[in-house]
């Protein structure tokens, strides 16, 4: 058709034959078992602009208005469910994030303090543990970099409205905002013996949310940090087994509004460890 991908996923493709590979690439393959370039995933993500004219006569006399941006997206791609698949993207990056803490995979990048890529062709590669994961928590589909959340969610992409004001704000006087992690790379080895995300995982993934079933997460895990003094139980564990518990009341997003509110309460914000 000319767009430049597949209408269809080739599904189950291996990571790549390298010590390290691209963030998108762990990402993609922890989420949905195939292992997509950043460009692969920019366009499953975004879809792809193209132009539709609307005749010659239109485009002689009113060249700004002559042309409509219409978007391709991949019929048969994992985002043609476009909030399930981000979903599955997050409980990925959340899993990776959770694996850093526990010191079982390795991930680098290339420090850039205006998120360019001319900045971090030049930068040195840097080890990221878990703390530098964990400021720089939002993952930015559109360059396979990372960056620091303004605010929620941890996913981001060119038409994202995050996306829109990060770049107004770095260019003012928010340093915060200009800081980031360019040619971010995983561990492969690493990656083969970290848990996927599970075919019921997705499914609960992709239910529904009721506040009885929100409410009776928040219950369920305040007794779950009293069973856990010593916070060993990585954030993502708690997931998982409350998707369970809660199958077809709770969503990912309702159990991360759970976790905001009794974590707060409890004093206990990052996953695995001791504030």
């Amino acid at each position: 058709m000319g767009h430049g991908y597949d209408d269809e996923p080739r599904a189950g493709r291996a990571l790549p034959e390298r010590a390290f590979v691209s963030l998108a690439e762990a990402l993609t393959w922890i989420a949905f078992g195939d292992a997509l370039t950043v460009e692969e995933l920019k366009a499953q993500v975004e879809g792809i602009r193209r132009a539709e004219s609307n005749g010659t006569y239109e485009r002689q006399h009113a060249p700004f208005l002559a042309y409509e941006t219409v978007w391709d997206v991949p019929r048969n791609s994992y985002f043609s469910d476009h909030h399930g698949g981000l979903e599955k993207l997050e409980r990925a990056w959340q899993r990776l994030r959770d694996e850093a803490d526990r010191g079982t995979v390795k991930v680098r990048g290339r420090f850039t303090q205006h998120y360019l890529t001319e900045e971090a062709e030049l930068a040195d590669v840097r080890s990221l543990d878990a703390n530098e994961l964990e400021t720089y928590s939002q993952f930015d589909v559109s360059k396979g970099g990372i960056r620091k959340p303004l605010s929620m969610p941890s996913v981001i992409w060119d038409d994202h409205p995050q996306s829109f004001e990060h770049e107004v704000r770095s260019r003012g006087d928010d340093k915060r905002a200009r800081y980031g992690y360019l040619f971010v790379e995983v561990e492969r080895a690493a990656l083969y013996d970290m848990p996927r995300l599970t075919a019921t995982s997705d499914l609960v993934a992709g239910g529904l949310c009721t506040a009885n079933g929100e409410r009776e997460c928040r219950e369920w895990l305040k007794n779950a940090f009293n069973a856990d003094p010593q916070r060993k139980r990585p954030k993502l564990e708690f997931q998982d087994e409350a998707l369970g518990l809660f199958a077809g009341r709770l969503t990912v997003r309702g159990f991360l509004r759970a976790w905001a509110l009794v974590a707060k309460e409890a004093d206990r914000s990052k996953p695995g460890r001791k504030s």
